[in-house]
């Protein structure tokens, strides 16, 4: 290859890792955008204890998410970038035979729940578990699309249901004023549609002669176990907010939260546009890691001024004066998104190749420290104890993260791509 030729490469790589994230900054940005906006009427329709519950189905979906094979979309989307579609028709299955568990858990739940006289909680909860395997178990769609680089139709996709979701929230509580049932099922019936629709057009796309990728199926079922710690940590101060002390905690920390996840899933957008471009490479360049670590320190920065500058006036503005005691906690979680920005970037590494002792590296330890922080620290402290958690979980999964890169996979010298 002459050296013009490697110019161009590098010049036609570049533009497209900056039009996909274009594509993926303007969907979470819409996304966002229509989830504040319906949340603004939410937060009004339903009073704190009401908007607790609604939150806490959500939680509890969650916690079911496991069963959908989480760690498919990973395998999905790098064994299509490396030219292995046919991947994903069985990791669909999979993941949908699999989420049915996660379905009936949910509604069995729900059930329980209503035995114990609350009604309207429990509907929600069994209306959502007979949603769940279409809304979760088939979203292998977006990993697939991803892998294949269509970042601009999986982002009017996506945005699409993600306006329509929330013109539907608006509708549902200002025609059901105060009711928590048609509020929760809103977006797990348009994700479900939306789901169907796009795996059967998918599956038309696909040569019925190909096979998928050798081993990714294993991949995939396997760091969906080393998922679990993640599933866990990531529901566990909700759960005990809900439970240790009351559904207007969580609501409160619901709020609190809204911010400092915007955030990360911008840099979680981030790194899923870098994870099919290496997906390519045998190792990445020092020239990459440079580049990387430099964006990580821009990231950083922006999100400390925004704690500081934006989050104590536009949080009381946009959920009402009555969640104005949730601004420390917000700010300190936007400093925790900060300190895990490191590990956020730097594991699209990891996850751009079969890397199973990478995803148990980075997976399992920072998320069982922060499930046994939030059981100490929640009962006594409360929201700030479940702050206290995250901030330790973000702060470990980049010394985690940090780790890995040194000892596992150290930088090579003959990268060629966007970054190098």
């Amino acid at each position: 290859m002459t050296a013009g030729s490697a110019t161009y490469e590098k010049r036609t790589a570049r533009r497209a890792l900056m039009a996909g994230l274009s594509w993926h900054l303007g969907l979470t940005l819409l996304r966002r955008g229509a989830g504040f906006a319906a949340m603004l009427v939410v937060v009004r329709a339903l009073d704190r204890s009401q908007y607790g519950h609604y939150q806490f189905v959500f939680t509890i979906l969650g916690l079911a998410g496991i069963t959908a094979l989480s760690g498919m979309k990973a395998a999905v989307t790098q064994s299509v970038a490396r030219g292995h579609p046919a991947t994903y028709r069985q990791a669909a299955r999979l993941s949908f035979m699999a989420s049915t568990l996660g379905g009936a858990a949910v509604a069995g739940y729900g059930l329980f729940v209503w035995h114990h006289g609350n009604a309207e909680l429990a509907l929600a909860l069994v209306l959502a578990g007979m949603l769940f395997p279409t809304a979760r178990g088939f979203l292998t769609w977006q990993a697939f699309l991803l892998g294949q680089r269509e970042f601009a139709r999986s982002a009017r996709v996506q945005g699409s249901a993600a306006l329509l979701s929330a013109l539907l929230l608006v509708s549902a509580v200002g025609i059901w004023p105060g009711q928590l049932v048609p509020a929760a099922l809103v977006f797990l019936s348009v994700q479900s549609v939306q789901n169907i629709l796009m795996h059967r057009r998918i599956l038309r796309l696909l040569p019925s002669e190909t096979h998928a990728e050798q081993g990714a199926l294993r991949y995939g079922v396997r760091s969906t176990l080393y998922d679990v710690a993640n599933v866990v940590g990531n529901g566990a101060d909700r759960i005990l907010l809900f439970a240790t002390l009351s559904p207007e905690s969580l609501a409160g920390y619901a709020v609190a939260t809204r911010l400092p996840e915007l955030a990360k899933d911008l840099i979680q957008g981030l790194r899923n546009v870098l994870v099919p471009d290496l997906a390519k490479r045998a190792r990445p360049s020092p020239t990459l890691h440079r580049q990387l670590n430099r964006l990580v320190l821009g990231l950083a920065g922006g999100m400390v001024a925004v704690a500081v500058a934006v989050v104590p006036w536009l949080l009381p503005l946009v959920f009402t004066a009555g969640y104005a005691d949730m601004v420390l906690a917000s700010q300190l979680l936007i400093l925790s998104v900060a300190a895990g920005a490191y590990a956020t970037v730097k594991s699209a590494i990891i996850f751009s190749r079969l890397d199973e002792h990478g995803v148990r590296a980075v997976q399992l330890w920072p998320n069982l420290a922060r499930i046994l922080a939030a059981i100490a620290l929640i009962p006594p402290f409360g929201i700030m104890g479940a702050v206290a958690a995250t901030l330790l979980y973000r702060v470990m999964l980049s010394v985690a993260v940090h780790l890995h890169m040194r000892r596992d996979l150290r930088p090579g010298h003959s990268e060629a791509g966007a970054f190098s």
